[in-house]
């Protein structure tokens, strides 16, 4: 229930979630009945595993064949799987779309001089090209910066090993930027809420829970915008 991978499934059969200035939800639409009715189907059928934990000890159990993962992950499974790791890009119904993740560092600017000097010696240092070239090379994330991409280990990796070569294919192929708006942890913990009540129980009307989510994520974005 990551918040990027139902933007995705959402995306690949060509459905929408929210409108560019954060105001309108559109996730309900036959588009995004779709995708939720394929992998509701697919977990009745008993062709997918849905869970809500327990999914490092699922994807190492040897007892399914493919899981969508971040790139991030392949550092770990490469360790800790013990069968042959395969990788390959995100999947595509309609089109094939992957939403940037990542994460922030931040400083404050409402802190004393010294503080925010110290802070600034540290996010130079967290950022080098050598730490996140390190960083990149132990977890297959892609790297942040253009000087670690360009280094000669990060493309000998690469080269040595194509599946670190994946996020970058990815990046320029088919990735999107998120969708980001004021009330968005409140919005976003409706649709993984919704997600999980289909997934869960997967006899349930997807029609109709996609529909409420839709009418109350709605209300909550004309109370905060308005």
């Amino acid at each position: 229930i990551d918040d990027w991978l139902l933007e995705a499934y959402i995306w690949q059969f060509g459905g929408q979630i929210i409108s560019e200035d954060g105001e309108e939800m559109l996730i309900y639409s036959p588009e995004t009945v779709a995708a939720w009715n394929f992998f509701q189907k697919g977990v009745r059928e008993g062709i997918f595993i849905f869970g809500v934990s327990g999914g490092n000890e699922l994807d190492l159990s040897g007892r399914i064949a493919m899981v969508v993962r971040s790139t991030g992950s392949i550092g770990y499974l490469k360790q800790n799987a013990k069968y042959d790791l395969g990788a390959t890009t995100m999947p595509g119904q309609v089109k094939e779309v992957v939403p940037i993740g990542g994460a922030n560092v931040f400083m404050f600017s409402a802190r004393p001089q010294a503080e925010k000097e110290a802070a600034w010696e540290f996010l130079k240092f967290l950022t080098s090209t050598e730490n996140t070239k390190r960083w990149s090379l132990a977890t297959g994330y892609m790297t942040s910066r253009i000087s670690a991409f360009e280094s000669q280990e990060i493309q000998k990796i690469m080269t040595d090993d194509p599946r670190y070569a994946l996020t970058y294919q990815q990046l320029k192929d088919s990735a999107v930027r998120r969708p980001w708006y004021g009330p968005y942890p409140e919005v976003h913990a409706m649709i993984t809420s919704a997600w999980e009540d289909a997934m869960s129980n997967p006899t349930k009307d997807v029609d109709a829970i996609l529909k409420n989510l839709h009418e109350e994520a709605q209300y909550v974005l004309d109370d905060y915008y308005f």
